[in-house]
């Protein structure tokens, strides 16, 4: 029957996967670097056309939502029989250039009122068609009169004498080019088939006219003033269709929300470029645009290849993989195979009931040179001698103690060898120095991004004062109640603010609504701003306040008393939340954390010496002229990519709201995150090394668990049978050599404890007395057997049963 497992397949299994593992470091290390420096720009590029196209859905999508509120607060307001004429003109205040708006009959589609340019109405009647509350959703006309138009619809329900009356209330704007940063970038919107729509700064496209900015109205309608466009290089000839391409994927079934696309090479440069689609699943059908974002950007080999590295990394673990497997070869498997096989033979040779006709006694057992199977090679060859000639056993046996070095420290020893390999590559070898890694390009880039992350918290917190702007005429006047219902009304409809309250003059606050307020600072400053109004707790406040007004002749008159508004903190969150832009903190000029888009603790210091130091270098100079900063910090000693990370801070806002403020916003991206050739070489080093580290550990323990340890504890009963114990039973445990070992060591100590009974050829014993006849003491045809012993005398000094001076029984 063929042995099951044994020395063989851990053995194997070391030499092929070491093998296997060189293979890996050849390739795997052998590719990483190769490829082009443009892959890397193109990531960086798809991230910001991924920020653009996410700042204009949340600018529709507010801007939507802005306008459901003010028909809401309208509706509730409405008096009885009021003229279409007049509601469209407190909706639409006829100052706000630059726009048309429409009121038709919900039933009907009927037009009622108008103001400004004209509407598409066949846009509008269909968009009113659709099933659902379709009608509600912002749809982008890009066939209008006056060019590409973006229409909001709400739904306005005022009182008549009859059922209530139900208008539609649209509203077209201007489609804007969402603002992108960084020097030589340049946008476009394109439709589907390539088509575009509106560029920032490029003269070979309709250039769309700017909406105004927002300013407070209590109707909730808001103004835009024009951004200043963005200088940008006109698209090269060549990479003209990258265009369509980016439009074309943006609008393949299940394509993906973002891609980068590369121009072609000309010069040692190529165009990246970036796309994203606007539309969500949602509403893909209704904003069917896609933003495209390129620049210019080096090319050429991203790093030197490590193919040299990797052949001899490779060929230095197939060296060690066969020395250390030729090592285990000669010390173990094949001296354990030559006992097996001894064993076998001599077992067979001393059964019960066989002779030797063979003579296979008097062949000498091959015994090992090195540890275990030396002993019990040793034990052997004694244990063949005792059969053969009936010698005493040694006491003791010559080299059977068990000390020395053995199997268990060759196997530590291989294990060593083989770390020496795998520890390198995983700690030591090819790890990057971030801070000569990482490409001028993608530090911009996330200085980049960090600008627009300032821009989203920036525009939310104005946004926050705009809409506050819209209660304070209404809690000018009237009752407590009357104040109170104001406070009420307007949080129900503004979900940025968790609570609102009035502050008097003397900084006590009275009649809040919502959530309790966080209010620990009683300063009162004057005018319209956002301040911390916390310093302490476990949840850091941030809020809008505005002054309350009186409207007398016409004229809205600013008091003493202030309405307070605080921000939930996870509003703010979501403005610095961007995939790929890293940890993203909004501080104060403590550098205390205000807001973020991670996990933080309120009022924690930035995480980090080296954000500090960038924010203090930020903050430097004077407030009007500060700028952002941007670089790899972190990283200890050698500036290791471990804890690398690619940084940059940026201001709030010079002007504005914002502008008394000394805050930031910073953001940090791992180094390693970053898709450069250098980070990919380390990964497959340390690949490398941990799949070496673990074969080995993996292999050699396996090895030790079924044929180390148990040739040791056979080496001990092997020594202690040859030195004459013959009352402990050898069990063979595993069907493999050394199982098959401790059987024959078991049948040769059942074939000597047998011998050791029988009386030697030629002695007699002397007659013992006759025993009292017993009858049970017969057996086979009634014939009584006696059985005598030697005398003490003739037992000798050894006295060991089965011995030459232990005579047998005779019977």
């Amino acid at each position: 029957m063929p042995l099951l497992g044994g020395v063989r397949p851990p053995l194997a299994a070391l030499l092929c996967l070491l093998l296997a593992v060189a293979a890996v470091t050849l390739v795997g290390i052998g590719r990483a670097g190769h490829g082009d420096a443009s892959r890397p720009a193109g990531e960086a590029e798809r991230a910001v056309a991924r920020d653009a196209a996410a700042d204009l859905h949340a600018s529709v999508t507010a801007h939507a939502d802005a306008l459901r509120e003010s028909a809401s607060a309208f509706t509730a307001t409405a008096a009885e029989g009021t003229a279409p004429a007049a509601a469209l003109k407190s909706l639409v205040p006829p100052d706000t250039s630059g726009r048309g708006a429409a009121l038709l009959d919900s039933g009907s589609g009927r037009l009622l009122a108008g103001s400004g340019e004209s509407l598409p109405l066949s846009a509008v009647h269909a968009a009113q068609a659709r099933p659902g509350g379709r009608a509600l959703a912002p749809t982008l006309v890009p066939d209008a009169g006056a060019g590409p138009r973006l229409l909001y619809f709400a739904r306005v329900t005022v009182p008549g004498s009859g059922p209530r009356i139900r208008w539609l209330l649209a509203v077209s704007e201007t489609v804007q080019v969402p603002k992108v940063h960084g020097d030589g970038r340049s946008v476009r919107l394109l439709l589907p088939g390539g088509r575009p729509l509106a560029s920032s700064g490029s003269a070979d496209l309709p250039q769309a006219a700017p909406s105004p900015a927002p300013s407070p109205s209590s109707t909730g309608i808001q103004r835009r003033v024009p951004l200043p466009a963005d200088t940008a290089a006109p698209l090269p000839a060549t990479d003209a269709g990258l265009t369509a391409r980016a439009a074309a994927a943006a609008a393949a079934p299940g394509a993906a929300d973002a891609g980068s696309l590369l121009g072609a090479d000309s010069d040692g440069r190529r165009t990246v470029a970036g796309w994203a689609a606007v539309g969500t699943d949602a509403d893909a059908r209704d904003l069917p645009m896609t933003v495209f974002t390129y620049r210019t950007a080096r090319s050429g080999a991203a790093a030197a290849a490590h193919s040299v590295f990797a052949a001899e990394a490779a060929g230095a673990l197939v060296v060690l993989a066969l020395l250390v497997w030729l090592v285990l070869w000669l010390t173990v498997q094949r001296p354990l195979l030559r006992l097996h096989l001894s064993a076998t033979r001599l077992a067979s040779a001393t059964a019960a009931g066989r002779r030797d006709p063979r003579g296979e006694l008097g062949r000498p057992v091959p015994v090992p040179r090195f540890g275990e199977p030396a002993r019990i090679g040793r034990a052997l060859e004694s244990l063949r001698r005792q059969a053969q000639h009936g010698e005493a056993p040694p006491a003791p046996l010559p080299g059977g103690t068990g000390r020395g070095p053995g199997l268990r420290a060759l196997v530590v020893v291989c294990a060593a060898v083989l770390a020496a390999w795998s520890l390198p590559l995983l700690f030591l070898l090819n790890q990057v120095d971030a801070a000569s890694a990482v490409p001028e390009d993608q530090v911009l880039t996330q200085q980049s991004r960090t600008q627009s992350a300032a821009d989203r918290t920036r525009a939310s917190l104005e946004q926050a004062t705009l809409e506050l702007g819209s209660v304070a005429p209404r809690v000018g006047a009237g009752s407590t109640a009357q104040r109170r219902a104001a406070l009420r009304s307007f949080l129900r409809h503004h979900g940025r603010f968790r609570s609102v309250y009035l502050v008097d003059g003397a900084g006590r606050a009275h009649e809040h609504e919502g959530a309790a307020p966080l209010r620990t600072v009683h300063s009162a400053p004057s005018g319209t701003g956002i301040l911390s109004v916390s310093s302490t707790g476990r949840v850091p406040a941030v809020a809008a306040h505005v002054p309350v007004t009186v409207v007398s002749g016409g004229k809205q008159t600013p008091t003493t008393e202030q309405v307070y508004g605080e921000i939930d903190e996870s509003r703010l969150a979501d403005r610095l939340k961007r995939p790929g832009l890293g940890d993203t903190y909004l501080v104060d000029g403590a550098h205390r954390v205000l807001a973020a888009s991670v996990g933080f603790t309120a009022y924690q210091q930035l995480p980090g010496q080296g954000l500090t130091a960038l924010t203090a270098d930020t903050a430097a100079g004077d407030a009007k002229h500060r700028h952002p900063e941007s670089g790899v910090v972190g990283g200890g000693r050698r500036g290791l990519a471990a804890h690398a990370a690619v940084a940059a801070a940026v201001p709030l806002a010079a002007t504005g709201p914002t502008q008394a403020l000394d805050w930031q916003v910073v953001a940090a991206e791992p180094a390693q995150a970053l898709p450069l050739a250098a980070y990919e070489t380390q990964w497959f080093t340390m690949l490398a090394g941990l799949l070496g580290l673990t074969v080995s550990l993996a292999c050699l323990g396996w090895l030790h668990v079924v044929v180390v340890r148990p040739t040791r504890s056979l080496a001990v009963l092997a020594v202690n049978l040859a030195e004459g114990d013959r009352r402990t039973v050898l069990y063979p445990v595993h069907h493999d050599e050394v199982g098959s070992v401790t059987r024959g060591f078991e049948l040769l100590r059942q074939a000597l404890t047998r011998e050791g009974r029988r009386p030697a050829a030629g002695s007699t014993a002397p007659a013992a007395p006759r025993p009292p006849a017993d009858p049970f003491a017969s057996v086979g045809h009634g014939v009584p057997t006696r059985v005598t012993w030697g005398t003490p005398a003739q037992y000798g000094e050894a006295g060991a049963p089965g011995s030459a001076h232990h005579p047998a029984p005779r019977i």
